[in-house]
């Protein structure tokens, strides 16, 4: 089966950023979820929402 994992971010205004998380998280995509969040966080984003509803429940 695949893992149809994508991670999708939106910018709310000049501090926070939203990021929607779909799919499964697991030892092969934590990398990248990593990623994208250290990039935000490195950029100047000082609070994230991120929304976890959509990520498969194992």
């Amino acid at each position: 089966m695949p893992n149809d994992f994508r991670v999708i971010d939106e910018k709310l205004d000049d501090a926070r950023q939203a990021v929607a998380v779909s799919g499964e998280i697991d030892l092969f995509t934590a990398p990248e979820f990593k990623q994208r969040v250290t990039e935000l966080i490195d950029t100047g984003t000082s609070q994230l929402v991120i929304d976890l509803t959509q990520t498969a429940g194992g």
